[in-house]
């Protein structure tokens, strides 16, 4: 024993407890001993002590070895109880181990306790043993009963119906499941002899033989075949079949085990959703827009039509590895980025709108397109498929932008009419007026020598005015001629130098400073006469019009932004009271300030060559305080 026995000993002579402690010892018993010698002690050590085996003595005063077996008894311990007993009678001895006792000794005879003990303790071992061994038993059958009623639970209350088959698919048991799905109750299956194949649709008998047959001759353990089976009251129902094999040791099939389910509902469904997909792949190819199908979390496209690749110029194969942003100019028309705009369409699309737009791509050649797109998320509360439907509307917007040019300039020579009718009709008329007045003088009257030099010198002046007017508006006309001109690549500085270089003797008399800053955008693809013509003027304006005893400083800068070219004027003049007038600033032969030599055609060719280049230009200034020129070229 590698652990000490615990031993209560029930004993009132001290000299007996000490003969029955030297008799363990001599037999190497290793124990723990604890000896009482009343009720209330032996109580306690019953509830403390947990003793694995009791001696007791048969008369103590007022306690008896019976009241002691009695106690044990009632509290239910199933602790080893030995009597030992100076003498006891036969009929005595018996009437203890009939109550309960497992053995006595009789105190002349200790010699024979330490083989008691241990045979008693042997003894109750095996009972325990015993005892287990059949609540074990019991608790098994019992675990096994529920866990067979929970499987009958969970087999009548299943989706699936549960048929058991014996090796030639006659069926054994057949669940309420069963029933509901085929129409037969399990009496009326199992005692019609039926067989697993009696109610299989004849066009797929075949197959589900063939199931049957690589479950009993070994070839899979299990299977899952489809097809189509006949109920009780006729209807042909498609069901899924999940069945398995139970074998013996050699391998003989004992019982088929199937889980079946009735698939009608999926099966038609997925007819139906076969017909629309083949509708839906019809529309899809013949739909006159180009369509392609993306995912928005890998973002490349999934699906095309011809149509798309029609449009688009791209292989099946190269198409299907491009996203939408690999189609798309970094920036649109307006300036926005392409990616962030098309978040924004995407995720209106995925909230159920279907925003429709104009967009700008690439074909595979690098043409830019222009079309009318528009997003739909396709169905489904998980789907993340966005489809794109789109117009290639380029010829269109070409179209639409000649037509709007045509209008633009038809709107602006209409102006220059009305501009050419005014100066015909206004500037014009005064000095033909006086040229007829005077010549008419010479018809009716005699005049004196010093009177008709005068009317020669007043004929003179009138022609030379009207000379003057047909040289500007030749000018104008010759700058609207110089449009078909070859653009060629100007550098601002370059311009600058060479409008210094021409007015060096101006600038030599007056203070100038000519600033520049071309860092940002240093030249660009023009008409160069148009150029230098806007340049040159409006430095010779700065000039003319700067302060009195105020050095002139002129700052000319150019950049780009996004889509557009722009040059700034600069200067610290004499500036122009714009709230009265603003509208006559471009205009011709207007001019604002009296004290300087001048016809006001400077301005007006400036705005005339801008416009020419399909620019525009503005004006912000201040009286004394300088002007701001801001012309603005889109890019090609």
């Amino acid at each position: 024993m590698t652990s000490k026995l615990k031993i209560l000993h029930l004993e009132d002579l001290a000299s007996d407890a000490e003969l029955v402690e030297r008799e363990l010892k001599k037999a190497n018993i290793h124990f723990e001993l604890l000896a009482v010698d009343n009720r209330k002690e032996f109580e306690n050590a019953l509830d403390e002590f947990h003793p694995e085996i009791i001696l007791s003595d048969h008369s103590l005063p007022s306690f008896s070895s019976i009241d002691a077996l009695k106690i044990v008894q009632t509290k239910g311990l199933k602790v080893p109880f030995i009597l030992i007993t100076a003498t006891v009678s036969e009929e005595f001895a018996v009437s203890i181990i009939k109550e309960g006792a497992d053995d006595y000794i009789l105190k002349d005879r200790l010699q024979r306790l330490p083989s008691a003990v241990l045979n008693v303790l042997k003894k109750k071992r095996l009972e325990l043993e015993k005892e287990k061994y059949f609540n074990d038993v019991i608790a098994s059958k019992e675990q096994l009963r529920v866990t067979h009623e929970r499987l009958l639970f969970h087999i009548e209350n299943s989706p699936l119906g549960f048929i058991e088959w014996d090796s030639n698919t006659i069926a054994k048991s057949w669940s309420r499941r069963a029933e509901e799905i085929f129409g037969w109750t399990e009496k009326e299956f199992i005692e019609s002899t039926q067989t697993g194949f009696s109610h299989v649709y004849e066009e797929d008998l075949p197959r589900a033989k063939q199931a049957t047959e690589e479950l009993i001759n070994g070839t899979v353990e299990r299977n899952t075949p489809q097809y189509r089976n006949y109920t009780k009251d006729g209807r042909v129902i498609w069901c899924q079949w999940f069945n398995s094999a139970l074998k013996d040791a050699d391998g003989k099939v004992i019982t088929i085990m199937s889980l079946v389910e009735d698939i009608t509902e999926s099966k038609n469904a997925e007819e139906n959703l076969k017909h629309s997909e083949h509708r839906f792949r019809e529309i899809f190819e013949n739909a006159p827009q180009a369509i392609v199908v993306f995912d928005v979390e890998t973002g490349l496209i999934s699906s095309y039509n011809n149509n798309a690749l029609k449009v688009l110029k791209y292989s099946a194969e190269e198409l299907l590895k491009r996203s939408p942003y690999d189609i798309s100019p970094a920036l649109q028309p307006d300036g926005e980025s392409s990616k962030k705009k098309s978040i924004q369409y995407i995720e209106a699309a995925l909230k159920g709108e279907k925003p429709a737009f104009e967009w700008s791509m690439y074909d595979s050649k690098q043409n830019e397109l222009v079309c009318e797109v528009r997003l739909v998320k396709l169905s489904g509360a998980d789907s993340n498929q966005i489809l794109a439907s789109f117009v290639d509307i380029t010829e269109r917007k070409i179209t639409e932008q000649m037509r709007e040019k045509i209008t633009t300039d038809l709107v602006h020579h209409n102006k220059n009419l009305e501009q050419f009718a005014y100066i015909i009709s206004h500037n014009l008329r005064a000095p033909v007026a006086n040229i007829i007045g005077l010549a008419k003088m010479f018809d009716d009257v005699q005049f004196s020598e010093e009177i008709i030099k005068e009317i020669i010198k007043n004929l003179s002046l009138s022609a030379v005015k009207l000379d003057t007017i047909i040289i500007d508006l030749n000018q104008i006309l010759h700058i609207r001629n110089e449009v078909n001109e070859k653009k060629t690549v100007i550098r601002f500085l370059e311009i600058v130098e060479d409008i210094k270089l021409s007015i060096n003797s101006v600038m030599q008399e007056e203070e100038i400073w000519i600033k520049t800053d071309f860092s940002q955008l240093k030249e660009i693809f023009s008409l160069k006469s148009y150029i230098y013509s806007i340049f040159h003027n409006l430095i010779y304006n700065s000039i003319k019009y700067k302060q009195p005893n105020l050095p002139a400083i002129i700052e000319i800068r150019s950049y780009q932004d996004r889509n557009n070219t722009f040059l700034i004027f600069k200067d610290n003049g004499l500036g122009i009271d714009l709230a009265k007038k603003g509208d006559q600033v471009f205009g011709l032969y207007k001019r604002f300030h009296s004290h300087v030599e001048g016809k006001g055609m400077g301005l007006f060719m400036v705005k005339t060559a801008v416009e020419m280049l399909g620019g525009t230009i503005s004006v912000a200034s201040s009286v004394n305080k300088g002007t701001i020129f801001t012309i603005q070229f889109s890019v090609d």
